[in-house]
Protein backbone atom coordinates (compact mmCIF):
# COMPACT_ATOMS: atom_id res chain seq x y z
CA UNK A 1 0.00 0.00 0.00
CA UNK A 2 2.90 2.85 1.15
CA UNK A 3 4.89 1.92 -2.46
CA UNK A 4 1.32 2.18 -4.10
CA UNK A 5 0.95 5.54 -2.65
CA UNK A 6 4.48 6.47 -3.24
CA UNK A 7 4.50 6.24 -6.52
CA UNK A 8 0.64 7.75 -7.39
CA UNK A 9 2.74 10.84 -5.01
CA UNK A 10 5.34 11.03 -7.38
CA UNK A 11 3.51 10.63 -10.84
CA UNK A 12 1.47 13.78 -9.60
CA UNK A 13 4.44 15.74 -8.70
CA UNK A 14 6.04 14.94 -11.85
CA UNK A 15 2.94 15.87 -13.75
CA UNK A 16 2.85 19.23 -12.48
CA UNK A 17 6.26 19.84 -12.63
CA UNK A 18 6.73 19.10 -16.62
CA UNK A 19 3.17 20.70 -17.25
CA UNK A 20 4.13 24.29 -14.87
CA UNK A 21 7.87 24.08 -16.63
CA UNK A 22 6.45 23.75 -20.06
CA UNK A 23 5.08 26.74 -19.36
CA UNK A 24 7.98 28.32 -17.40
CA UNK A 25 6.10 29.06 -13.92
CA UNK A 26 6.93 30.75 -11.37
CA UNK A 27 10.30 29.10 -10.24
CA UNK A 28 9.27 28.84 -6.46
CA UNK A 29 6.89 26.44 -7.16
CA UNK A 30 9.18 24.31 -9.32
CA UNK A 31 11.51 24.49 -6.81
CA UNK A 32 8.92 22.92 -4.45
CA UNK A 33 8.43 20.13 -6.82
CA UNK A 34 11.69 19.15 -7.17
CA UNK A 35 12.07 19.18 -3.37
CA UNK A 36 8.96 17.10 -3.10
CA UNK A 37 10.20 14.23 -5.37
CA UNK A 38 13.58 14.49 -3.87
CA UNK A 39 12.39 13.36 -0.71
CA UNK A 40 10.27 10.90 -1.90
CA UNK A 41 13.61 9.90 -3.29
CA UNK A 42 15.05 9.12 0.44
CA UNK A 43 12.11 7.76 1.39
CA UNK A 44 9.75 9.98 3.58
CA UNK A 45 6.30 9.09 3.65
CA UNK A 46 3.99 10.49 1.18
CA UNK A 47 1.48 11.78 3.35
CA UNK A 48 4.40 14.15 4.75
CA UNK A 49 5.55 14.91 1.23
CA UNK A 50 2.27 15.86 -0.47
CA UNK A 51 1.13 18.29 2.75
CA UNK A 52 4.24 19.89 2.80
CA UNK A 53 4.16 20.66 -0.95
CA UNK A 54 0.31 21.29 -0.94
CA UNK A 55 1.22 23.70 1.88
CA UNK A 56 4.37 25.17 0.19
CA UNK A 57 2.59 25.96 -3.16
CA UNK A 58 -0.43 27.25 -1.14
CA UNK A 59 1.55 29.95 0.64
CA UNK A 60 3.48 31.13 -2.60
CA UNK A 61 0.35 31.20 -4.39
CA UNK A 62 -1.53 33.08 -1.72
CA UNK A 63 1.60 35.32 -1.30
CA UNK A 64 2.34 35.78 -4.94
CA UNK A 65 -1.18 36.64 -6.04
CA UNK A 66 -0.61 33.15 -8.31
CA UNK A 67 -3.40 30.99 -10.14
CA UNK A 68 -3.26 27.89 -11.47
CA UNK A 69 -4.64 26.19 -14.72
CA UNK A 70 -7.40 23.62 -14.43
CA UNK A 71 -4.90 20.82 -15.03
CA UNK A 72 -2.65 22.28 -12.10
CA UNK A 73 -5.20 22.43 -9.50
CA UNK A 74 -6.66 18.81 -10.31
CA UNK A 75 -3.39 17.58 -9.23
CA UNK A 76 -3.11 19.79 -6.26
CA UNK A 77 -6.59 18.86 -5.58
CA UNK A 78 -5.28 15.07 -5.86
CA UNK A 79 -2.49 15.57 -3.38
CA UNK A 80 -4.59 16.63 -0.50
CA UNK A 81 -6.33 13.58 0.36
CA UNK A 82 -3.02 12.04 0.17
CA UNK A 83 -1.74 14.27 2.41
CA UNK A 84 -4.44 13.59 5.04
CA UNK A 85 -4.03 9.74 4.91
CA UNK A 86 -2.10 7.24 7.32
CA UNK A 87 -2.65 9.53 10.09
CA UNK A 88 0.69 10.66 10.05
CA UNK A 89 1.05 13.28 13.48
CA UNK A 90 4.91 14.19 13.09
CA UNK A 91 4.72 17.40 14.61
CA UNK A 92 2.81 19.15 17.25
CA UNK A 93 0.56 21.22 14.99
CA UNK A 94 0.15 18.08 12.49
CA UNK A 95 1.30 17.91 8.71
CA UNK A 96 -2.12 20.25 7.80
CA UNK A 97 -0.33 23.40 9.37
CA UNK A 98 0.87 25.51 6.80
CA UNK A 99 3.99 26.30 8.81
CA UNK A 100 5.02 22.58 7.48
CA UNK A 101 6.29 22.76 3.87
CA UNK A 102 9.09 22.91 1.48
Amino acid sequence: MKEDLTNDTFEIIDRMYNHLRTQKYDSEILNILIKAAQALQKNIPPQIVAAKTVNGITLISLSKKLTFDTETNDDINKLRPIARSGGYKWSGAGSQDLRSQF
